[in-house]
């Protein structure tokens, strides 16, 4: 029994409580749903036949291309080699243990705060909750960005703390054979002074990509990561208006369907959404000058007066990585709803300043946090309505929201330093 009082009492018990939960509800209720996993696992299987993955569709109707690495599919060969059961609940399963190193690696970062009562609890329990539906497709769909948010947290903090000089550089080389997003950390580090690190990332990428050569011989290797590059390149014609999907989100789709009468899919609804009718060349300008602009603003995060230094794993490293993360769907294309589960560092952020940090908070700010949070997870109360979430894109409304409350509650704000009293 004292035991038992002991454990209830850890200020860790929460977080095993939500991993708990997590792990009940997805092994009980998700364990046939194979979600996303089936388009990797299908991939896997015809990569090891010699078949270019990126000239076939995919998943149950088979109208979904594959679109991550070819050094992917071949990475995930050793799955293909079991039951799509099988093999996606492993997939699950591996994601919680993820999902609880990750929110570990956060928690270094505030590793200076002075926690009172229960105020860590409520702060682990905000920063989940808070995107607990974009958090429940991730899983559902059995998605990787879990597993992306973990490789660049580690790779970061194996790269500042490790005495293995490689250990780091390999994660994020990884990460970013994974899927093209982990590649926002590589600017980050090099501004940061790691530029070796950043060489050693960008060698450990390239030999990843090409481990299909192995087997299937460097041309054909070649071929499917031109492929790929191609598939996700933010020029190309399914890429450039990012309108191919309705549950496509971001700074593309948005400003697509605002200035573009009628611009859409086969499933879009008839509602019109333009507020304005451009040309569409001129709408290509548009969504490059904003993708700039919001690259450009990490320069007003990152204050360059610290250029090539580091800052080491504190509140304030953790608001630029939060802040670089939060844009990072809103500029890359293709963004899904998973995705925008790169929003946990910032809003752990923001739930750190509501608990520890309200009274420098803004009536105005406070409604606008609940408002993007009742967004983020809209789709989940919507239902059957929620083609009108993905038609309007709420989702890049909210984040965008999002993102000028963090560069307005900048960590100097409210005087944090490496010790937050």
């Amino acid at each position: 029994m004292m035991l038992l009082k002991k454990y209830m009492n850890s200020e860790f018990t929460p977080l095993y409580i939500i991993i708990g939960v997590l792990l009940i509800v997805f092994v009980g209720f998700e364990f046939q749903l194979y979600g996303d996993f089936s388009i990797y696992f299908a991939a896997s299987q015809d990569l090891a036949k010699g078949i270019n993955v990126y000239t076939y569709n995919y998943g149950t109707n088979q109208d979904l291309p594959y679109m991550a690495s070819p050094a992917l599919a071949y990475l995930l060969y050793p799955f293909s080699l079991l039951s799509l059961p099988v093999a996606a609940a492993i997939w699950k399963m591996a994601n919680i243990l993820l999902l609880y190193r990750l929110w570990i690696l956060l928690e270094k970062h505030f590793s200076s705060v002075n926690w009172k009562g229960k105020q860590h609890r409520t702060w682990i329990l905000l920063s989940i909750l808070s995107l607990s539906f974009i958090l429940y497709r991730n899983f559902h769909l059995s998605q990787f960005t879990v597993l992306l948010l973990y490789l660049i947290f580690e790779g970061i903090y194996q790269i500042r703390k490790s005495k293995y000089l490689l250990l780091g550089p390999f994660l994020l080389g990884l990460g970013i054979t994974v899927k093209i997003l982990p590649i926002v950390a590589l600017p980050y580090l090099l501004f940061r002074g790691y530029w070796k690190q950043v060489l050693l990332s960008i060698l450990f990428l390239a030999l990843t990509l090409f481990l299909p050569a192995l087997t299937l011989g460097f041309d054909f290797a070649l071929v499917l990561n031109r492929a790929w590059i191609t598939s996700i390149s933010p020029t190309s014609d399914m890429n450039v208006f990012d309108v191919s999907q309705n549950v496509v989100h971001g700074i593309a789709t948005l400003i697509s369907t605002l200035t573009i009468d009628g611009i859409g899919n086969d499933y879009s609804l008839s509602l019109k959404r333009n507020i304005i009718d451009v040309n569409p060349s001129i709408v290509v300008g548009i969504i490059m000058a904003a993708k700039g602009l919001l690259l450009l603003s990490i320069l007003y995060v990152l204050r360059l007066k610290t250029f090539f230094k580091d800052i080491g794993i504190n509140i304030q490293s953790f608001y630029e990585l939060s802040y670089i993360l939060l844009i990072s769907p809103l500029v890359f294309p293709q963004s899904r709803i998973y995705n925008f589960l790169f929003l946990l560092p910032a809003m752990s952020y923001f739930s750190y300043l509501i608990i520890k940090h309200r009274e420098g908070l803004s009536m105005t700010v406070k409604v606008l946090l609940a408002l993007s949070v009742l967004i983020l997870n809209l789709e989940l109360i919507l239902g059957n309505f929620r083609e009108y979430y993905w038609h309007f894109k709420s989702l890049t409304y909210a984040t965008l929201v999002l993102l000028v409350l963090l560069l307005w509650l900048k960590p100097e704000k409210f005087q944090l330093s490496n010790k937050d009293e």
